[in-house]
């Protein structure tokens, strides 16, 4: 019997010299393959991405690289619309409040070896 394709698209953000980013992408190599990738490295191309066709299968993984960029994202995702797994700079009060406004499935802390963000998206990617 052959192995059904993952019909999961999946979308990445991460600055383009983050190499907390690079690392995280690195490690998608663990992940079963998703029927696209799309790496982002600008927030007009996260938005373009969102106006693509087969966004009921988009996971998105962020990566703030300051709090700031939090509020950025949210001005580009509407609440709920894409499952997200956001990666954020800090354990800061704000910070926190900030990340959890966007309902994310699941949040990590930047500097971290995501392992917990791979296993996350492992059952994602499997559902």
């Amino acid at each position: 019997m052959e192995k059904a394709v993952n019909s999961h698209r999946l979308l990445f953000f991460a600055e383009k010299d983050d190499l907390d980013g690079e690392r995280l992408l690195a490690a998608f190599g663990e992940i079963p393959p998703p029927a696209s990738l799309a790496i982002c490295r600008r927030l007009d191309e996260v938005g373009e991405e969102l106006r693509l066709p087969g966004r009921e299968n988009l996971i998105a993984v962020l990566m703030a690289a300051r709090k700031e960029d939090i509020s950025r994202f949210q001005s580009v995702f509407e609440l709920g619309s894409v499952p997200i797994i956001l990666i954020i700079p800090d354990r800061d009060e704000l910070t926190l409040k900030m990340a959890h406004q966007m309902l994310p499935r699941f949040l990590s802390l930047k500097n971290g070896d995501f392992s917990d963000v791979i296993q996350v998206l492992q059952k994602m990617c499997r559902s």
